[in-house]
């Protein structure tokens, strides 16, 4: 039996062929269900198995191979493993990492923080809070620059990151070698990454008064990123079809810096980091993530060599999907567009139909969409709507044929 040829389906999608063309995606940290929700996933589907998580720190579960089909599913995502020292830090904090994760899941929601936390390996403090584990702790905050200067980044060289990908990969080629392969973004984007090690409040204030902390922060991130993307790639020797990065820059009803400050200081960066991608591998399609009302920079991400956006969220300002696709459908593709914050959460199996439906006509037109939520589907979302989602998606492609 020939297997489908998803590539071919991506490609039509990417160079937006005319008709209805879409395909749907579950993966990466930017597309998945929280373990929360994904137990009852399994459980209504009949599997009595554990969620496998693939975002430590949002609590996101990997997809099982028996969703995968049943959906129609022709992506597949590849995540860089532990680094040496993520590995000597797990034995330290045993106590979060080893949770169990049933036991997690009954517990659930947790109010105030709990006494699980760990540190990750760019010193970045995370407690178990909410359904997720938050940054409680900067490691840069409060400190000099020559303080910055001296602290000690991850290794981006660390074989142990990258020693498993081509056995990975090599597997999924094994079972369709058209499968549409993705890299999994590695940890924050420039922005959130110098956000997190120095703290939010101390990196806008370096921002805004253009100090030379900011400048050397941005310009160390950048190269860390590029360094740790050229090793990703050598490691599949460039035979994906994605790369993921990305970052926040929207809030719910704006950017979160003004735009011609964005463009000031993170557009050349990621440009930066974009060419250094593309000079080497001109196939690959670069993924970038940022949730949030972004429309004053999406022309500024199309120009620096962004070809797909993620995750298009359309309770956010402007945002919504058909004026999107009017303005940008032509020179982008997006992914996501599903609704995670009041679609899925409270609306009626039936209406979330009609809605997935109404935007997939809208952002398939003429190619140009790939399906998925607008984020990861929430701890609380009822399970009903989760299957009507998918559901909606599933028959929605069975009309076409």
């Amino acid at each position: 039996m020939k297997s489908f040829n998803y590539k071919a389906r991506f490609n039509d999608i990417l160079n937006h062929r005319q008709g209805i063309n879409f395909m749907l995606d579950y993966g990466g940290d930017q597309a998945a269900i929280s373990i929360f929700a994904y137990k009852k996933v399994l459980e209504s589907m009949g599997l009595n198995i554990k969620p496998r998580i693939n975002s430590f720190v949002q609590l996101s579960a990997l997809p099982e191979d028996e969703f995968l089909k049943k959906y129609d599913i022709g992506f597949r995502w590849l995540y860089p493993g532990s680094s040496k020292r993520t590995i000597e830090l797990k034995e330290e904090y045993n106590n979060a990492f080893n949770f169990d994760i049933d036991d997690e899941i009954k517990k659930g929601y947790v109010q105030g923080g709990s006494d699980k936390y760990f540190i990750d390996e760019w010193g970045v403090k995370w407690q178990r809070s909410a359904y997720y584990f938050e940054m409680v702790k900067h490691p840069l905050q409060g400190k000099s620059f020559d303080e910055i200067k001296n602290y000690k980044f991850p290794d981006p060289d660390d074989v142990l990151r990258f020693k498993d990908l081509k056995n990975q990969l090599k597997d999924y080629y094994r079972e369709n070698e058209n499968y549409v392969i993705s890299l999994s973004q590695s940890y924050g984007g420039i922005l959130e990454t110098a956000l997190w090690i120095r703290g939010f409040m101390d990196f806008y204030m370096d921002l805004a008064s253009k100090t030379k902390e900011s400048e050397f922060l941005l310009d160390s991130i950048t190269e860390y990123f590029i360094a740790f993307n050229r090793n990703y790639l050598a490691a599949v020797s460039g035979d994906v079809d994605i790369l993921a990065i990305g970052d926040d820059y929207g809030m719910q009803d704006r950017t979160i810096m003004d735009p011609d400050l964005w463009r000031k200081t993170i557009k050349p960066r990621y440009k930066k980091l974009i060419e250094s991608i593309k000079n080497k591998y001109s196939h690959i399609k670069i993924f970038h993530h940022s949730c949030g009302a972004i429309k004053p920079i999406i022309n500024d991400l199309i120009e620096i060599g962004v070809d797909i956006l993620n995750p298009i969220q359309p309770a956010a300002k402007d945002m919504d999907p058909a004026g999107l696709k009017k303005d940008f459908g032509n020179k982008i593709t997006f992914h996501g567009g599903i609704d995670i914050q009041h679609l899925l959460m409270e609306k009626t199996p039936e209406e979330i139909k009609k809605e997935v439906f109404k935007i997939i006509n809208i952002l398939a037109c003429d190619g140009g969409y790939i399906v998925a939520p607008s984020h990861n589907i929430q701890a609380n979302t009822p399970v009903e709507n989760i299957f009507a989602f998918y559901d909606a998606v599933l028959d929605f492609q069975q009309n076409l044929k």
